[in-house]
């Protein structure tokens, strides 16, 4: 008999801050900013257990990777033993502050800490769904498709999200290596390119803030100049957090660039 998650009684969720034991199933979440993937683990949990984690924003509500356990909602082995089903919720891509490479980052870190994993889930919200379900079957996701990965629509319910959950394919293996930032791997140039992009569009801000602080002087505004020093406070740690981040990436990945020159 092959593994399989299965429902065992009324499903709910609660956070999970131990060790997760190594025989368990672990489901990770990955997607943009508001694409729904705290809001999928709010769905199961149920109406009398919210948890607090979703919202509507540009910037991600989860800052952090954090591990959920499956209440009543279980993998069954091979051999009938039941073993427990853990979702791990992470920060959002292309979030408004935190750049794809430190999401990259504390995703492998905390992976690293929890050992091998075996699938991955991608929640979205319903309204997405229904507008982007076929373009994405048919198009972004046809390769992806014929090789065995499975395009499913998430309702925003409880009863979706179990569906969800007991429709998973258990042979596949997708995450093995995925957040390896080796030089020639498949995220690298990604989360360069990200960054990079990050950094001149927070020089760009600085230099706008910095053109409306000059204006001051010949035209003097004080409601505006009360904005203007905590919005350059807040693009200089921006940038001074990126550039950290990118030499600390181009060390590890041994690039023959001067990144002293970006600045």
């Amino acid at each position: 008999m092959t593994s399989r998650i299965i429902q065992t009684g009324g499903v709910s969720v609660e956070r999970w801050s131990g060790h997760l034991q190594p025989e368990g199933f672990r489901v990770l979440l990955l997607g943009a900013t508001g694409s729904g993937k705290s809001s999928f683990i709010e769905a199961l949990a149920g109406n009398d257990h919210q948890l607090g984690i979703s919202g509507g924003t540009l910037d991600s509500v989860t800052q952090n990777v954090q591990a959920f356990k499956a209440v009543n909602v279980q993998l069954m082995g091979r051999h009938d033993e039941f073993r427990p089903l853990y979702i791990i919720d992470t920060p959002g891509f292309l979030d408004s502050k935190m750049s794809e490479l430190e999401i990259v980052n504390k995703v492998k870190g905390w992976m690293d800490q929890n050992g091998m994993w075996n699938t991955i889930c991608k929640a979205e919200a319903k309204e997405r769904a229904e507008n982007h379900f076929f373009q994405l079957q048919d198009t972004m996701w046809k390769d992806e498709i014929k090789d065995g990965t499975n395009i499913v629509k998430f309702l925003n319910t409880q009863l979706s999200a179990i569906g969800i959950l007991t429709g998973l394919d258990l042979r596949r293996h997708a995450l093995v290596g995925y957040f390896n930032l080796h030089p020639n791997g498949p995220l690298a140039p990604l989360v360069l390119k990200e960054l990079l992009d990050r950094i001149q569009n927070a020089q760009q801000d600085r230099r706008a803030i910095i053109d409306d602080r000059i204006q001051l002087l010949t035209f003097p505004n004080h409601d505006l100049e009360s904005t203007i020093t905590p919005s350059l406070r807040s693009v200089d740690e921006r940038l001074a957090n990126h550039l950290r981040q990118l030499v600390e990436f181009g060390t590890r990945l041994s690039l023959n660039a001067n990144l002293q020159a970006i600045a």
